[in-house]
């Protein structure tokens, strides 16, 4: 799937990620190694426009990563059609499809977890406006 994934502007929202190929419900778009931020980094990571492109590994010890790939570049979408999986002992994040995925359709994730979720509270936090 990796050599079928590409970049594109994406009005309202930047960069989004997309398939030149058709993707099945189920199938994994893309696993990213992740950069870890240790706690110790956390202020610093938050610090920055960092923490937009990062994933909580644990949030309640304040342990983010950064992906590799295309992986900190999903747009959020509610409902999404895809969703992200994290491994803590690979520090790894896995991008799954949640429903077939046209060829050059958008791949979004909703950054809040659920994908439906249509709190607009990560955006609200960081004091971006949110386009649908």
């Amino acid at each position: 799937m990796k050599g079928a994934l590409y970049i594109k502007e994406v009005q309202g929202k930047g960069r989004g990620v997309f398939s030149s190929a058709p993707i099945v419900a189920g199938d994994i778009v893309e696993s990213c190694k992740m950069v870890v931020f240790n706690p110790e980094d956390y202020d610093l990571s938050t610090a920055s426009f960092l923490i937009n492109y990062s994933f909580f590994i644990d949030r309640d010890r304040n342990i983010v990563g950064l992906a590799s790939g295309f992986g900190s570049l999903y747009n959020h979408a509610a409902p999404a059609n895809a969703t992200h999986k994290i491994y803590k002992g690979d520090n790894r994040v896995d991008i799954v499809a949640l429903r077939d995925i046209a060829n050059d359709e958008e791949i979004c994730i909703n950054y809040l977890g659920a994908f439906d979720d249509t709190s607009t509270s990560w955006f609200d936090n960081r004091g971006l406006e949110y386009h649908p």
